[in-house]
């Protein structure tokens, strides 16, 4: 049995956006086309779905599976520090969770961490 079986399918679209080093606002609409033959969620529907992200983003991180980052200005993802816990149970913001065109949506990336790559690997 690997970890994957263990896996909710909300929390299979976190680990899948880390491993892929994605942004924050790719796990619901990973969530989306896990869950649905085509893509169906509207921006309303994927904003109601943010409290529950938010859970399993703080319970992964608590497991020590991924960590956050957001770059400031001159830093790119892999030199950024790590969100802490209070800023991660502060991602509340739309921006944070749901694409839209708006240039100044913020860019939070999600990484696997080393505990996780051990699991991934057995």
């Amino acid at each position: 049995m690997s970890v994957w079986d263990e896996l909710t399918v909300e929390q299979c679209a976190v680990m899948i956006t880390a491993l892929e080093e994605g942004y924050l606002r790719s796990v619901i609409f990973e969530y989306d086309v896990r869950t649905n033959a085509a893509p169906t969620l509207t921006d309303d529907a994927a904003c109601a779905l943010i409290p529950c992200f938010e859970e399993v983003v703080a319970d992964l991180v608590e497991r020590d599976w991924i960590e956050l980052r957001e770059p400031d200005a001159g830093q790119t993802w892999d030199t950024a520090s790590p969100l802490t816990a209070a800023e991660i149970r502060a991602l509340h913001d739309p921006d944070a969770w749901v694409w839209t065109n708006d240039e100044s949506a913020r860019a939070i990336w999600l990484l696997t961490t080393d505990r996780w790559d051990a699991l991934f690997r057995t």
